[in-house]
């Protein structure tokens, strides 16, 4: 059974070079030079028992061994970092023969020499092959050599015995000079969560090692009793850099964190996304813009947040918003315009785990599952959201970063998304670069709307570049390619996409940021009412109870507190007067619908209790007429016949007037948009039902204005189709 030397270095606890001098010393016998192994049965009696020992405790030869009663380290050395032998190439032998016939001539050359002259023998003889002379095809392959290396090879020659393989280059088996304590030392200091750089991990470790000249590299000890040798900063750094190469996942864990690990070392789920259609998926996340824009409120320069909508199929950005921060209202618009891309909503969204994307405003439901009140549930979306601090589960992540790449250093106002990526203008004392800048830019930040318009050209253009996981293919020819088929009508969505809150009413009034809207529809209402509204017009809000609209309200008009103080009080004193009258007629529709309520109750009271209050009736005798003047005759009887008739005829008249006057009964008391009152219209002529005079002058108007020419072959379609189901009904 036969040892290595690097391994009995490790059992003995010497170092290669010490063992070496140790073996020369005690005479033991090797089987092999390169690499030097020894017979263990020819091996003194206590380097034996030492190797016994070792293997008693479990452990094998052809692996690097820790010292008898060491404990091992939770880092131990994994077997392919330090292998025992490394093949030599057909290359290096070449090498290596070239060498050893330059050695043995150079050395020949020294032994024919006289003595005293060897010295310029060896000149004569560097001269000679560095000019090409002797040995000229050595000379071709392996170039000029100084004396010194031919002296290193002569005597390489003569330790050799004749073997040229003496010559090849020793591979290198780093580590193998370092005992474990050693090793484990190095591991310990470097691999440190702070990242220490190699030399301060090998001064570190020299201090912990108790090695008091660290750049000390040339001795060694050669037994345990000497001082601790020294730790050679190349034999450490060549050990750490062979360690990382074979241990990479401990190197990254250790120092820069899971994430690390997980984005580098890790395998990663490879996902087939050529099953998605357009439409299917999209991603949302928001981004801070790598530039300054002005704020919006204060005007100052900011970096603003990025909100976007990203589909997934076609990698093509469908909506997005620019906002001070990731809003709520960020959100909503950017959904509203991947709604709009897309000509309906999407059927999925993978969301970051924002405060925004979490808001109750897209996310909440009712109690009762009747109804979806979030955004999100409204419009049929059913919602993903991403695992926190995980980058790889949103592609979005990637247009981000060619968006940092590719957009924002063209802005002038690019201030880069760390310290070393700001520009040199934003560094400090850096005035020829300031200048530089303020002469090109004139220190121009775009605005918001500015930034938009960058923007969109910047998409367009990236919609319009081939694209890597499209096969070539360009997002905006995919897209396009893979359109889902558009909802008819998207006038829903601008109902869906206004903001509501629930609000208590009082006094016909209801408060929303702290403005007060007024509406008689709310007249007597104490229960929670719908309010709906639109941030970019708040000069008119929607009423809804149950789901059902009530109407508008409108912000309360103050009124001047003393109307008689004013020069000019007419529009004011207009306006109480107006008030009041309203009051009044509010009050008196009260009175109005009470009587409605109770019907005949309140007259038949008294019938149906069991007590009858009596009334005394005093006579009153007949006043006595003044002279000449001749008393009223009675009003003669109608008939029983004459008041049914009087009373058919009247009841026939009111109900011709409200037909002309009134319009149909269920006209919604506001309206999202132009088209939607223009298609309520249309319906309710449609079906025979009298609108208002004021609706259908108005639709006349809307047919003959340019807003009705995209919608005017839609509803003429949507007439004969009416018209064929009246027929069709007529004739059943």
């Amino acid at each position: 059974m036969s040892i290595l030397a690097t391994q009995l270095a490790h059992v003995l606890s010497l170092s290669p070079r010490a063992l070496e001098r140790r073996a020369v010393a005690e005479g033991w016998p090797a089987l092999s030079i390169k690499p030097l192994r020894f017979a263990l049965a020819e091996l003194p009696e206590t380097v034996r028992a030492a190797v016994r020992q070792a293997q008693a405790q479990g452990l094998h030869l052809e692996t690097p061994l820790a010292l008898p009663g060491m404990q091992t380290s939770s880092l131990a050395i994994r077997q392919q970092d330090v292998p025992a032998e490394l093949p030599v190439s057909e290359r290096s032998k070449r090498k290596a023969l070239d060498r050893h016939r330059l050695g043995e001539a150079f050395q020949e050359a020294l032994d024919n020499a006289p003595r005293g002259d060897k010295a310029q023998a060896a000149k004569a003889f560097v001269l000679a092959y560095n000019s090409g002379v002797v040995f000229p095809e050595i000379h071709a392959r392996v170039g000029r050599v100084s004396e010194a290396s031919l002296r290193l090879w002569s005597k390489t020659y003569r330790r050799s015995e004749g073997d040229y393989l003496a010559f090849c280059p020793t591979p290198r088996q780093i580590g193998l000079s370092l005992s474990m304590e050693y090793r484990e030392v190095i591991l310990r200091c470097w691999l440190h969560p702070s990242r220490p750089s190699i030399r301060l991990a090998w001064r570190a470790a020299c201090t912990a090692l108790g090695i008091k000249d660290a750049q000390h590299t040339k001795d060694a000890q050669e037994s345990k009793d000497a001082e601790k040798a020294a730790l050679s900063y190349d034999v450490c750094y060549r050990f750490i850099k062979r360690f990382e190469e074979r241990n990479y996942d401990l190197v990254l864990l250790a120092r820069f964190g899971e994430k690390a690990l997980k984005d580098k070392a890790l395998p990663y789920i490879t996902r087939d996304d050529s099953v998605l259609r357009v439409g299917d998926v999209v991603v949302a996340d928001g981004h801070v813009l790598n530039f300054t824009v002005r704020h919006p409120r204060t005007g100052k320069p900011a970096r603003l947040m990025l909100v976007m909508m990203y589909d997934w199929a076609s990698r093509y950005p469908v909506g997005w918003q620019i906002m001070p921060t990731e809003s709520t209202i960020a959100v909503a618009g950017a959904l509203r315009m991947a709604c709009q891309t897309l000509g309906r909503p999407p059927l999925h969204l993978l969301l970051d785990n924002g405060k925004a994307f979490k808001a109750k405003v897209f996310t909440r439901t009712s109690p009762d599952f009747q109804d979806f009140a979030g955004l999100f549930g409204r419009l049929g979306i059913l919602v993903h959201f991403a695992a926190p601090y995980n980058a790889r589960a949103k592609v979005i992540e990637r247009f981000f970063w060619t968006l940092q790449t590719q957009f924002e250093p063209l802005v002038p106002s690019y201030c880069g998304s760390s310290i070393e990526a700001k520009p040199a203008h934003l560094m400090r004392n850096e005035e020829f670069h300031r200048r530089w800048h303020e002469a090109r830019t004139n220190n121009w930040v775009p605005t918001v709307r500015e930034a938009a318009h960058m923007l969109d050209a910047y998409i367009q253009w990236y919609a319009r570049t081939p694209h890597d996981g499209l096969d070539g293919m360009t997002p905006l020819e995919v897209f396009e390619a893979g359109l889902p088929e558009p909802t008819p009508d998207m006038a829903w969505l601008d109902r869906e996409f206004l903001w509501r809150e629930e609000r208590t009413p009082a006094n016909c009034r209801v408060q929303l940021y702290g403005v007060d809207y007024e509406s008689d529809a709310l007249m007597g209402i104490k229960v929670p009412v719908t309010v709906y509204y639109n941030t970019a017009d708040m000069t008119r809000v929607e009423i809804a109870l149950d789901g059902r609209s009530l109407g508008e309200a409108l912000p309360v008009q103050a009124v001047h507190p003393l109307v008689a103080m004013l020069e000019d009080g007419d529009a004011a004193l207009s306006d109480l007067k107006e008030a009041l009258a309203r009051q009044r007629g509010m009050a008196k529709k009260a009175k109005a619908d009470l009587a409605e309520a109770l019907g005949e109750t309140g007259r038949d009271l008294a019938e149906v209790l069991d007590w009858k209050p009596t009334m005394a009736v005093a006579a009153v005798k007949p006043k006595a007429l003044p002279a000449g003047q001749v008393a009223a005759q009675p009003i003669p009887a109608t008939s029983p016949e004459e008041t049914a008739r009087l009373r058919s005829l009247a009841v026939a008249a009111q109900q011709d007037q409200q037909s002309r006057a009134e319009p149909a009964s269920d006209r919604p008391a506001f309206f999202v948009s132009d088209l939607a009152r223009y298609e309520w219209i249309f319906r309710a002529q449609a079906a025979g039902k009298a609108v208002s005079a004021d609706d259908a002058a108005w639709r006349a108007e809307f047919e003959q204005s340019n807003a009705f020419n995209p919608y005017r072959q839609r509803f003429a379609d949507l007439a004969q189709v009416l018209a064929r189901k009246d027929k069709q009904r007529a004739a059943a």
